[in-house]
């Protein structure tokens, strides 16, 4: 069990329950809060105190971390049909960009509390862009609702949990694709190689040679991300403990109330406007 759950650190597993921005506590601190942005409400020093020297912020002198992660926006956003929407998204949900050089086995994370998106610093560029998109995405799928929440039963929170980290490895997969063919061919390969990644890849690929279409390469990563057994079994299970974790202290009673109707049916709506179609999935029709 250790074993298995070690590995969720690879891929910056976090399960939070999703708190409205207002409600976040303020630090009692206040430390560096005085040149903080204005436009952002949350104190960033309470994520780590030398937040200034790891973010990107609009309001400090440059430095090597602000420096990668603008090499990263800018890279990112030539791809204009779907990595740029997501990153305005991110932008107008006041998002901020960090690196960080703790070593704890995962590529990166994105921290809803904070508002904080967090890539590594050990990562070659390309890797980086790769996770930046997937959190990315995931802060897309939080701001249309695809969130985990204690008013629904645990079996309904596992089976969104396993869905929207299939969704933001599709779509990270995707936008990849369409940044290659804009001659960032070294991206793909990048994503040819990452561990545990590699398979997701490969069945893009192969459908896109079948089918010339983008949109059904997508739906088959989506299904890819089921059919390695170990992945959906560590996500089930760290989804089991976590929401458990969170009805202890939160003294909360377990719900048995079951998602709506529908609810999954935009879960992969794109910026673009068009679906890629992961509703028809087995995954998604009969859990």
């Amino acid at each position: 069990m250790l074993n298995k759950l070690s590995l969720l650190r690879l891929f910056g597993f976090v399960f939070f329950v999703c708190i409205h921005p207002q409600l976040l506590a303020q630090s009692s601190s206040g430390a560096n809060i005085a040149t903080y942005p204005s436009e952002y409400s949350v104190d960033l020093s309470d994520w780590r105190p030398d937040f200034l020297d790891r973010c990107y912020l609009y309001e400090q002198v440059p430095n090597e971390n602000s420096r990668r992660i603008q090499s990263l926006l800018e890279l990112l956003s030539q791809e204009t049909s779907l990595a740029l929407p997501l990153l305005e998204n991110a932008q107008a949900s006041k998002v901020t960009f960090c690196i960080d050089d703790r070593e704890d086995g995962s590529f990166s994370y994105y921290d809803n509390n904070f508002k904080l998106i967090a890539i590594k610093s050990h990562l070659n560029l390309n890797t980086q862009l790769i996770f930046l998109i997937h959190e990315l995405r995931h802060v897309d799928l939080i701001g249309r609702g695809y969130c985990p929440s204690l008013d629904y039963a645990m079996k309904e929170m596992t089976r969104l949990t396993m869905a929207t980290e299939a969704d933001a490895q599709a779509v990270t997969t995707l936008a990849i694709w369409r940044l290659s063919s804009l001659g960032h061919e070294g991206l793909w390969q990048t994503l040819r190689k990452i561990k545990n990644y590699e398979d997701i890849a490969l069945a893009f690929e192969l459908e896109f040679n079948q089918t010339q279409d983008d949109l059904l390469a997508t739906r088959a990563a989506f299904g890819q991300w089921y059919k390695a057994e170990w992945r959906p079994d560590i996500y089930y299970l760290a989804a089991c403990l976590s929401y458990l974790d969170q009805l202890d202290s939160g003294k909360r009673l377990q719900s048995y109330e079951l998602l709506p109707d529908g609810f999954f049916n935009q879960l992969c709506d794109l910026p673009e406007g068009s679906n890629y179609g992961c509703l028809v999935t087995t995954q998604i029709k009969n859990p």
